[in-house]
């Protein structure tokens, strides 16, 4: 998380302070209108018409804390679009303007005519469903290079956005219900701003990346959207952050509230006293306890991992990849040697397989340490993120991908670029979150905080247009990029992105193998859940 922190920082000091200034007026409704700022990339004479805040939801507060979003009606009159909304409170002080008042989204446009019919990329932001949000992503870059319309948005984190009583006082999954809220809002509005409403492609990196899965395994969310992205996450790449049963966050809730002085043993007592605390003194407790997504019966109506299985999600176009060393900013503060790489591997693995654990443990030893070959602590470390990254992003991800690959157009990616400014070990790339400032352009701002070599801009160049013509066609190949192959269950083709993109496939099988096949056997505990069962490509 830490690198994760450290990028949400950076992209916080890049937009702080936005000014409002005279701009372009876009009718939304009858008699609701928003005013926003022109904008222009550096050495473009191309503008960039930006409209923030933006209520997308009525405000969550007072009887509405813990509860779904409620709609809200435009305004009447002339809305100032011309800087951020507040910021959904987080669990960093840090970040300014935080308030409850915070279901707002942004959209940037390159055109405000309701004939533009452009494509329209809709961001999800990531940081463990506990911190984070929609504002720090910068859409000019975007709008402005590949005729896109850009949309972030603010949904609720932490305690406040999954705090869950498994009743109609807190019904839970109100973060995620957030999301599908600002998608509704999308489709009735975002022609007023030059977007297609049927040429929505949903897109997020880590939580973000969990959510674009989440949305396609809900009916729910059907009809939102018309393609997915999902960068560095699925349903089931989460850590301490999965969906979980409805008794096992009600549980928790209840640990919460004792935890902030609400000890009151039954629903009507927890959330009445929840709802007279000050925001402050309930999220700080977020990181502490970890409340995420879970099975309401309702948004999901089934483990996503289930859903997949048997194929009943939203087949829609789907684009999804992953880091080379997702795994090392996971790592915490071991240091593997040696001496102490087994003792590391196996106390990892007793968190989550509690039954079978010699044969899980033995499984994994045989695949990421060969004592023989092994020399320095070096070889330890990267063995060990290997395995972190793969147990929590690339074993799923691939697991995902083949899935959907049987009933949908699916591309898979490997990002591999070291960048600039990294200050990882030499043997390591890239890690959890390195490519999102790839992916929205940074190195073409003069705004940045951080430093991009040549190489760096050529790829930014390259993924921005891959991921546009994806959001365009549902393919990312043409405009004389190097060829993306389509993948499959069986070959699970991939790309790989540096600066001259190169195709694989089968990327790593042995450590994948392990993850999508061997341990799914052997594990006998909670099997069928967000685990699922041994799966095999159709023949």
């Amino acid at each position: 998380m830490g690198f994760q922190m450290s990028l949400l920082l950076h992209f916080m000091l890049l937009h702080i302070g936005t000014q409002g200034q005279d701009g372009p007026i876009v009718e939304v409704g009858v008699g609701s209108t928003v005013r926003g700022v022109e904008e222009y990339m550096p050495n473009s004479n191309k503008p960039v018409y930006n409209f923030m805040g933006i209520p997308f939801a009525a405000p969550p507060v007072g009887d509405l804390r813990f509860q779904p979003p409620q709609e809200i009606p435009l305004w009447t009159g002339e809305l100032d679009g011309t800087d951020f909304g507040d910021i959904c409170p987080n669990v960093i002080p840090l970040l300014p303007a935080m308030s409850e008042n915070c279901l707002f989204l942004n959209v940037w446009t390159s055109s405000t005519s309701q004939n533009a019919n452009m494509a329209v990329m809709v961001w999800m932001f990531g940081g463990a469903f506990q911190l984070g949000d929609g504002d720090i992503y910068e859409g000019t870059e975007f709008a402005t290079l590949e005729d896109v319309v850009v949309v972030t948005f603010n949904y609720r984190v932490g305690v406040l956005g999954f705090l869950t009583m498994g009743d109609s006082n807190a019904p839970g999954n109100a973060g995620i219900l957030d999301q599908r809220m600002a998608l509704q809002w999308v489709q009735r509005h975002i022609r007023s701003f030059g977007g297609n409403p049927d040429a929505v492609t949903i897109f997020g990196e880590s939580a973000g990346a969990m959510s674009v899965s989440f949305h396609l395994v809900s009916p729910m969310s059907r009809g939102l959207y018309l393609r997915a992205i999902g960068q560095s996450g699925v349903a089931t790449t989460c850590g301490a952050i999965c969906v979980h049963t409805t008794e096992v966050a009600v549980n928790r809730s209840f640990v919460i509230a004792e935890s902030v002085g609400c000890p009151q043993s039954d629903s009507d007592g927890v959330t009445a006293c929840l709802r007279n605390l000050d925001w402050e003194d309930i999220e700080l407790h977020s990181f502490e306890y970890l409340p995420g997504p879970h099975l309401d019966g309702t948004f999901f109506t089934d483990w996503p991992l289930s859903t997949y299985s048997t194929g009943e999600f939203n087949r829609v176009d789907y684009l999804l990849g992953f880091n080379q060393d997702e795994g090392y900013i996971f790592m915490g503060d071991a240091e593997p040697t040696r001496e102490n790489i087994a003792t590391l591997i196996r106390e990892y693995l007793a968190i989550i397989y509690p039954e079978n654990l010699d044969a899980i443990f033995q499984a994994c030893m045989d695949v990421y340490v060969d004592y023989d070959s092994m020399v320095t602590d070096e070889d330890y470390e990267r063995a060990y993120s290997y395995f972190i990254g793969d147990k929590l992003f690339l074993g799923q991800i691939h697991d995902f991908a083949r899935k959907h690959s049987v009933h949908a157009t699916t591309f898979l990616y490997y990002f591999n670029h070291r960048p600039f400014w990294s200050e990882m070990p030499t043997w390591a790339t890239a890690s959890h979150a390195h490519e999102i400032p790839y992916v929205f352009g940074e190195p073409f701002t003069d705004d940045t905080t951080l430093e991009f070599s040549e190489a760096g801009g050529v790829l930014s160049r390259q993924m921005m247009t891959y991921w546009a013509n994806f959001a365009k066609t549902g393919n990312p190949n043409g405009n004389g990029l190097p060829a993306w192959p389509q993948m499959n269950c069986s070959s699970t083709n991939y790309l790989e992105l540096v600066p001259n993109p190169r195709t694989g496939e089968r990327y790593e099988p042995e450590r994948m193998r392990l993850w999508v096949d061997t341990i799914p056997a052997l594990d006998t505990y909670r099997s069928g859940t967000y685990r699922g069962m041994p799966w095999a490509c159709p023949s």
